[in-house]
């Protein structure tokens, strides 16, 4: 009964509003109708970004990696989350049970990467290490070559002074 009755109220409007109004207020509604279906960044952009994807990666599983975290950068935007990695990181909870996937996947990559830290601090201490002992070598061998070349030098001056 409402949805007649508003019919009709739209109705009574189209006929007493002239053509070029009319026109305008149904672009108007348009408008609106389109602005709600993109609300979402995502919605907005979902046909351009699944050919983009589609373009740009080769397997199944790609394509849904990607579209996974376009879809949580979108998110994150629009829930205006932590927008820089300081606010993230301090977003994150002391118990892992409470992390989201997306907190999940940030920690494991950090810890590969204080990982890989790690082993290059190792790596370059070795080799640190190894420079030293091969410096200190270097300079005991030069130290005795010098010392040979002054007892020669030496050794020869005395042989020159007895004749």
């Amino acid at each position: 009964m409402i949805t007649s009755l508003m019919s009709n109220l739209k109705i009574e409007k189209k006929t007493d509003d002239p053509s070029g109004r009319q026109q305008e207020e149904e672009e108007e509604e348009e408008e609106q109708d389109s602005s709600e279906c993109a609300e979402s960044l995502l919605g907005f952009l979902h046909e351009p970004t699944v050919d983009f994807v589609n373009k740009a990666c080769d397997t199944e599983e790609e394509r849904h990696r990607a579209m996974k975290s376009i879809c949580r950068l979108v998110a994150s935007l629009e829930s205006e989350a932590a927008r820089d990695l300081e606010e993230f990181e301090a977003s994150i909870p002391e118990n892992p049970q409470e992390w989201t996937q997306e907190m999940r996947e940030y920690m494991y990559e950090k810890e590969k990467e204080e990982l890989v830290l790690e082993k290059k601090k190792r790596i370059q201490k070795r080799l640190d290490k190894t420079y030293r002992r091969r410096r200190k070598i270097v300079k005991k061998t030069s130290k005795e070559r010098e010392r040979a070349q002054v007892i020669a030098y030496l050794a020869l001056g005395v042989g020159l002074s007895i004749e």
